[in-house]
């Protein structure tokens, strides 16, 4: 669940609309719950993932990190 108010509230809303409308046939509801879902979806696509690499290095070794992508 979400960490914030506002979080928990959408949790709590998609999970009435789930119930109600995925669940329970009300049409409102699966409306209610087809636009958080997509919304959801939307937002996941869109957002920047951090990648993380973890490895050992022996004395000797060096690290070198660039970032090859193009300004915006």
């Amino acid at each position: 669940m979400g960490g914030s108010f506002v979080g928990r509230g959408m949790d709590l809303v998609r999970l009435r609309a789930t119930r109600r409308g995925l669940l329970g046939g009300d049409k409102r509801w699966f409306v209610i719950w087809a636009a958080l879902i997509s919304a959801r979806l939307v937002q996941r696509m869109v957002q920047r993932r951090m990648e993380v690499a973890r490895f050992e290095l022996r004395p000797g070794e060096t690290v070198v990190i660039r970032d090859l992508r193009p300004r915006p």
